[in-house]
């Protein structure tokens, strides 16, 4: 990300320890861990890199260069969200081209494995999505066990997806996401925010951007408009544009999809946490329907006094956001 007379940065993850500011720097060379060349600086421009907490020490004392982070991140963020709509057809082929090669890697243990396996991917390219998801839930109960049956939670949780199963997709991902980090754990994070979940999605798998009990404090005693559920209620609707971030000061929120003319609940969030930080931010419309549990505490901070309360009131949070806001436009835009 670059912006001129601010700062340059490449994510949180640089090695790095190098800072220049001035009219003219000669050609400096910069290694770090995943790029390295020359670069010229140029007028009141300035260049920053560190690791992520010097980063954050550097960000943190100086809110008004905290800011101005965001707002490019906040550019960066309509840029993603602006983005055409996912292609199912060319993510199903994508899939179903590594059915061979997973084969290979993720080697059956035992007789009629490997004939189910093909079976149900060869349904999924038929378009028969019913019998593929009966298929493979039939491999799971019989080989849960194996090494091809990582291949294949994958797989069927694709086919739940196509169903409009998607706590079975979810909840089958999740069991894909609690073994070791590969191929198929970034293709599933990735397909998480293509279900037509997106920031719900990257709640589900990464939780964030998990804020201080500091800022929860700040905002219980400040904020003069807390909001009280004495029963369940929709506090959100699903398709609505997202004018503003809620933060759950206490009790719990049910996130719900809908079906047909129904909803179901995907998974609930409780308390002390927040939604809709980069729905408002990118200015798109509520990705589920967010009902709020009785008994339940909240505020609603539309986008400007979130940059208000993260950015000059507690900027270590405001630090927190930008890279929760980072991590989702890493997560959204590869596989």
């Amino acid at each position: 990300m670059v912006s001129s007379g601010g700062l340059i940065l490449k994510g949180f993850d640089s090695e790095d320890k190098v800072y220049l500011e001035g009219d003219l720097a000669d050609p400096l060379s910069v290694v770090g861990g995943e790029h390295s060349g020359d670069l010229l600086c140029v007028g009141d421009s300035a260049i920053l890199v560190g690791d992520r907490d010097e980063l954050k020490e550097y960000l943190v004392s100086r809110p008004e260069r905290l800011e101005k982070l965001f707002v490019d991140v906040e550019k960066d963020l309509s840029l993603c969200s602006g983005k055409g709509p996912f292609d199912l057809d060319e993510f199903t082929a994508s899939l179903v081209a590594k059915k061979q090669c997973w084969l290979e890697e993720y080697p059956p243990l035992l007789f009629g494995e490997k004939s189910l396996y093909r079976k149900g991917i060869r349904l999924i390219e038929r378009k028969e999505y019913p019998s593929a998801q009966e298929v493979l839930r039939s491999y799971l109960d019989q080989y849960q066990n194996s090494p091809l049956s990582r291949p294949v939670k994958l797989f069927y949780a694709f086919s739940c997806f196509l169903n409009d199963f998607l706590e079975d997709a979810l909840a089958s991902i999740m069991d894909i996401l609690e073994s070791a980090e590969d191929e198929i754990s970034r293709i599933a994070r990735f397909f998480v925010c293509h279900m037509g979940l997106f920031e719900s999605g990257f709640k589900f798998l990464y939780k964030g951007p998990r804020y201080s009990s500091d800022l929860f404090r700040i905002l219980k005693a400040d904020y003069r408009r807390i909001r009280k559920a004495d029963s369940d209620r929709i506090v959100f609707e699903e398709g609505r544009k997202a004018g503003s971030v809620l933060f759950l000061l206490k009790g719990e929120i049910a996130l719900l999809k809908k079906r047909g003319d129904k909803n179901s609940v995907l998974f609930t969030i409780k308390s002390p946490s927040s939604i809709g930080e980069i729905q408002v931010l990118s200015r798109s419309k509520w990705d589920t329907t967010l009902k709020i549990k009785s008994n339940s505490e909240y505020i609603l901070i539309d986008r400007d006094k979130l940059v208000q309360y993260l950015i000059h009131k507690s900027p270590q949070d405001g630090f927190r956001m930008v890279e929760y806001l980072l991590g989702y436009i890493r997560q959204t835009s590869v596989t």
